[in-house]
């Protein structure tokens, strides 16, 4: 007996145990709704008829009935409700009923009329209800016209697309999305319908039917349509038939916008004629500056100066003109890219030219260092100056105040008045003294003083030697040439000099000139490439930095001065470099083309600091 118990016992907890299973797997559900079309017939009266087809994707299930929420107050529904199974093909299953029942306020509850449920699949759900516009306050005037608000049902899943088509009766006006506060919409208490809905409209004899489509509506978001209509489409607003139709006058031009595009044109013609004579004036400063470099000055639009400069004016000049008169955006950034192009220049190229003879001779630093380029006529269009900074800064500055001021206005255009600042960087910023090519600019003799100063710091004695070319009295290269205080046998000369092929101007380098098999060449480490120097017993090597900076050519070159100096403690009166008279050889003449400096060796040279 007590076994036959316990054996019961085990069987209806089992019993227990599938039965709850099964109603766990039943509960599991999951809805997607992909699409929800709503139709909203408006009659002269001010009521309404909704039908909905919403399109519903069911995994698991079976779901017995789908809740709607957010519907109208007052919504009565319609007895023609029918579900239909969507099929793989495109088509539809045979349609079945569909109960709907209004559950609380804003809840419609859509039950299939039978206990199948609806399984896994996508289903097409079609419904409808009536409503009062008119008693709900939903259709009430505007200024001369009726705005009708209707607000679309909430899915907690959210869904991928939402369309209203709205008919109502015909009038001599067609019904229109009703635009929000600009004021609301920059502080985002309302959104901006013709950035978040797409309008269509058509207009037929007995009705106009305006499709609004949301593309994406979030979970919970309820959709909020606001359309005007004119008032002679209702008769609960009273519209006179015979009278003309007033809520739409015809637009007036102010008289102030004449003005206002004349103004815009004279500023755009100012701008055009100041951007053609400030690139007009920097191509003349550029060329004056290549001239003295012996290079050619180049522009990136291959055009003489006297189409290219108008071209870019009148580029900048439509750009401001599109942008104030209410032009397309794309014109107008279209127009600003083609002045740009138009006026920027290229670093100008220095035709390659073997040099004549010449001597180097000793010079001071002030005679050294000088600034020989010819000094720009307008300082006031290179960024690099104070004076050119100066000047940018205040014209941005300028655009600025002028777009903050302009923004409320009209946030596109101030937007566009900011980009318009990239037309500045042609003028300031291209074509300057420090980009020309030539044999020492201004800003490899700063570098190469800058060398000067801290070696004569570290108690190196620095000599400027000049090249001057037969007939010259200007010379055409700077070098420093390094006495260390003691230096070994057969040292004939430690320079620092400028490779102007590898920078704008040249960067520093250390050439080191010793006699072949002497005690200077064996002190400096293995693996250098060296090459015949100007006599048969002579040798010469180029040593690079390891990054073409003030900083490591100055550790290089005392790092070299240090390996060449004699020991104090050995024996024998101390050498100096022999000093050179005449020279028909550039800087890289000591180097044969197919035997270039070893790099990698000059950065286990130069100090990592």
């Amino acid at each position: 007996m007590y076994a036959l118990r316990l054996h019961q016992l085990l069987a209806l907890s089992l019993a227990v145990v599938v039965l709850g299973w099964g109603q766990v797997a039943r509960a599991w559900v999951e809805v997607d709704v992909e699409s929800d079309t709503a139709t909203i017939e408006v009659d002269r009266a001010g009521k309404a008829t909704v039908r909905h087809e919403l399109v519903l994707r069911v995994r698991g299930g079976p779901l017995p009935a789908y809740e709607l929420k957010g519907v109208d107050a007052d919504a009565a529904p319609l007895p023609d409700a029918t579900v239909a199974a969507l099929l793989q093909s495109g088509g539809a299953a045979a349609a079945r009923p569909l109960l709907v029942e209004r559950q609380r306020d804003d809840v419609l509850r859509l039950e299939t009329d039978d206990d199948q449920g609806l399984r896994r699949g996508r289903y097409l759900m079609t419904f409808g209800y009536t409503t009062d516009l008119a008693a709900r306050q939903a259709l009430r005037p505007s200024g001369n016209a009726v705005e009708l608000r209707w607000v679309g049902p909430r899915f907690e899943e959210g869904v991928g697309a939402a369309k209203v088509a709205l008919r109502v009766p015909t009038a001599p006006t067609a019904p229109r999305v009703a635009e929000a506060d600009p004021t609301q919409v920059a502080l985002g208490l309302a959104e901006d319908p013709g950035a978040t809905l797409v309008s269509t409209l058509r207009r037929g004899a007995a009705d106009d039917e305006l499709e609004l489509v949301r593309p994406h509506v979030a979970k919970g978001e309820p959709v909020v349509y606001r359309v005007l209509a004119s008032s002679r489409a209702f008769d609960a607003f009273g519209a006179d038939e015979t009278s003309t139709l007033a809520e739409e006058p015809a637009p007036v031009v102010p008289e102030r916008a004449a003005h206002e595009r004349l103004a815009v044109l004279g500023v755009s013609v100012l701008v055009a004629m100041l951007y053609a004579l400030a690139l007009g004036l920097s191509w003349r400063d550029a060329r004056r500056a290549a001239a003295v470099a012996g290079a050619s000055p180049r522009a990136l639009a291959p055009l003489p100066v006297a189409w290219r400069a108008p071209l870019a004016g009148l580029a900048l000049g439509g750009a401001f003109s599109a942008g104030g008169l209410g032009a397309p955006p794309a014109a107008a950034g279209a127009l600003l890219v083609a002045a740009i192009g138009l006026g920027t220049l290229l670093p100008s190229r220095r035709a390659a030219a073997a040099r004549g003879p010449g001597r180097w001779l000793p010079l001071g630093d002030a005679e050294a260092f000088a600034d020989r380029e010819r000094r720009r006529a307008v300082s006031w269009l290179d960024a690099g100056g104070a004076r050119g900074f100066a000047v940018l800064v205040g014209v941005t500055a300028a655009v600025v105040v002028g777009a903050a001021a302009l923004f409320p206005a009209s946030p596109e255009q101030a937007v566009l008045l900011l980009l318009t600042t990239t037309s500045l960087v042609p003028v300031f910023f291209t074509g300057r003294s420090s980009e020309q090519a030539g044999p020492a600019g201004a800003g490899a003799l700063s570098s190469l003083r800058a060398v000067a100063d801290r070696l004569r710091g570290d108690g190196v004695r620095v000599v400027a030697q000049g090249r001057h070319p037969i007939g010259a009295d200007v010379p055409d290269e700077i070098r420093l040439e390094l006495v260390p205080k003691r230096s070994r046998a057969g040292l004939v000369a430690v320079e620092v000099c400028l490779e102007p092929h590898r920078g704008a101007g040249g960067v520093p380098c250390v050439l080191v000139r010793v006699r072949d098999g002497s005690d200077a060449r064996t002190a400096l480490p293995e693996g250098l490439v060296w090459a015949r120097g100007r006599r048969s017993d002579e040798r010469v090597t180029i040593l690079r930095p390891r990054l073409p900076t003030v900083d490591m050519a100055h550790a290089l070159a005392r790092r070299v001065v240090g390996l060449l100096e004699r020991p104090a403690d050995e024996a024998g009166a101390p050498q100096r470099p022999t000093t050179r008279a005449s020279s028909s050889g550039s800087a890289r003449s000591t180097a044969k083309p197919s035997s270039p400096g070893a790099p990698a060796h000059a950065m286990r040279l130069a100090c990592s600091a």
